[in-house]
């Protein structure tokens, strides 16, 4: 103990690993009812990039068209982001989703490696 009576311990070394890892775009999916785009990534994306609609975009490749994202949501965690598009996708179609500038937690934020991300999905009927 020490002269305040409070205990006394031997010194402690902390370190810190900074967070350099950048997320990356693991999957998406329609939903069955094609009113919703299941975007899955590495890791946990901070809310501010995650939930901008504008960072995603969404083409439609065959036939050739596109869809508007209206909102975006967490899913059932932080690395899981749903899409609602404004009408439901086309049925028995593939779609191009483009990510750009979504970007994780760490101090200071690491974005989507490579910058835009892509992936394709399909609609079913």
């Amino acid at each position: 103990t020490n002269r305040a009576g409070g205990a006394v311990s031997q010194p402690a070394q902390l370190i810190v690993v900074q967070d350099t890892n950048p997320p990356t775009l693991v999957s998406a999916a329609a939903s069955s009812n094609r009113t919703q785009i299941t975007v899955t990534f590495s890791e946990g994306l901070e809310p501010i990039s995650a939930l901008n609609r504008l960072n995603y975009q969404v083409q439609q490749l065959s036939p050739p068209g596109g869809a508007t994202i209206a909102n975006a949501v967490y899913g059932s965690d932080e690395s899981m982001v749903i899409l609602i598009p404004t009408v439901p996708l086309t049925p028995n179609a593939a779609f191009l989703l483009r990510v750009s500038n979504v970007a994780d937690f760490a101090s200071p934020p690491n974005v989507i490696s490579p910058n835009p991300s892509q992936t394709t999905f399909t609609t079913g009927p």
